[in-house]
């Protein structure tokens, strides 16, 4: 038997993750899975142990669901297969739920820091307002950007830099929550939507991000890269 490990997912049209049970049994792990039944990675048949999550469940039963699975397999590690998934991980650490046995709380609340690393840098890996700064810290080059809270610094943003420009709301997922505008005329409606309180993910983070990011837009192709890292070098 390989070492047990736990996927968790959301979402159900992801084609990624539905790859993950096959390479992880691969490299000698033994995958159990909390997901909807109707999910790509449900359909894979190297998952060893599969705990269907209804379409209505709420954070709190998807909680229930995997401490119950947790406290089953004993797990090695808690990886999530979706951007809600990894919101609803951080948001256990944050506030745990009192209905959950206190032992069984404290272990899961232990084995996702340990999944997820230092839950100090959670909202500064997500949170689009703060992840430039957080990236040029490290040394990582940013196009230039602003936080801002109103229409007015937008613009004046936008009047410094020129169109276009790209506007985002602190949360978000799949391209929503993110505006391109590449004109003065559009600016305004773009600000409008972004600020308003419609959630873009049915479950959303655990924070609440106070103004949007604007950044200079930068030409070129799209590219996309999977990256697995799990704690710092010694």
């Amino acid at each position: 038997m390989g070492i047990p490990i736990l996927l968790a997912a959301t979402a159900t049209q992801w084609a990624s993750p539905a790859r993950l049970p096959y390479e992880l049994g691969r490299a000698g792990f033994d995958v159990a899975l909390v997901a909807p039944k109707e999910a790509l990675v449900a359909q894979s048949r190297f998952v060893a142990a599969f705990t269907p999550l209804p379409d209505t469940a709420t954070p709190r039963q998807w909680a229930r669901l995997v401490a119950a699975t947790v406290e089953a397999r004993r797990p090695r590690l808690i990886v999530p297969c979706d951007d809600a998934a990894l919101h609803l991980m951080m948001l256990f650490v944050e506030s745990p739920p009192e209905d959950i046995d206190s032992m069984l709380r404290k272990e899961l609340s232990a084995l996702i820091v340990d999944s997820l690393g230092d839950p100090e840098h959670y909202r500064a890996s997500i949170d689009k307002t703060l992840v430039p700064a957080a990236a040029e810290a490290l040394g990582v080059r940013v196009p230039r950007h602003a936080v801002v809270s109103d229409l007015a610094a937008a613009r004046a943003f936008a009047a410094a830099n020129g169109y276009p420009v790209v506007l985002k709301r602190g949360f978000g997922t799949a391209g929503q929550a993110v505006e391109i505008v590449r004109e003065d005329e559009r600016l305004e409606r773009a600000f409008a939507k972004l600020s308003s309180n419609a959630p873009t993910i049915e479950w959303s983070a655990p924070w609440d991000s106070g103004g949007l990011l604007i950044q200079a837009r930068i030409p070129g192709r799209g590219l996309l890269r999977a990256v697995a890292a799990w704690r710092a070098p010694e």
